[in-house]
């Protein structure tokens, strides 16, 4: 059976889709100025491990084509490669919930949902800080050629306020 979106659907699916475009592309931009992408160096505040990433995300700066070794690079490219990820990674997830077919990697006949990922993040069973970073780590397991878990956009972290509104935007 196929299912056709009607009108009004399809308004609203292209309305959410921009909003989000427009919240991920926001977050995305505060995420590289926090981690000092464009600085030539590293910030003060940067731990080892913010560091390895602000590192990693530069390298693909400059496989985008962005000249990171001056002072205030243009990082459209990366913020909306960023961007990209992120979303789709999130929006992949909650496909999979819906249709009960997000899963735990050891525990593959069960589908999980995104109060389990909530539970397991708050348990500090996996290494993710939300549950809906651990259903998109779940998700992009599934997918291992579309959605890299080694890809530093994919590491990037959205502050809370740019996190909420993507969340509200999938839960609708």
């Amino acid at each position: 059976m196929t299912t056709v979106l009607t009108g009004d659907q399809r308004k609203q699916l292209d309305t959410t889709v921009q909003k989000a475009r427009g919240i991920c592309e926001l977050a995305a931009r505060d995420a590289l100025t926090s981690l000092g992408v464009g600085e030539t160096h590293r910030p003060a505040y940067l731990d080892d491990t913010q560091n390895q990433l602000r590192l990693a995300l530069r390298a693909k700066a400059r496989q985008l084509g962005a000249d990171v070794t001056t002072r205030g690079a243009d990082l459209t490219p990366l913020m909306r490669d960023v961007a990209y990820e992120q979303w789709h990674r999130l929006l992949f997830a909650r496909f999979l919930e819906r249709n009960e077919l997000l899963r735990h990697a050891d525990f593959p006949d069960t589908p999980v949902t995104i109060s389990d990922c909530d539970e397991l993040a708050t348990a500090g069973e996996v290494d993710e800080p939300d549950g809906w970073s651990v259903a998109a780590s779940f998700a992009a397991r599934l997918l291992p050629g579309v959605f890299r878990l080694d890809d530093p956009a994919f590491q990037v972290r959205y502050a809370t306020e740019h996190r909420l509104a993507l969340e509200d935007l999938l839960m609708s």
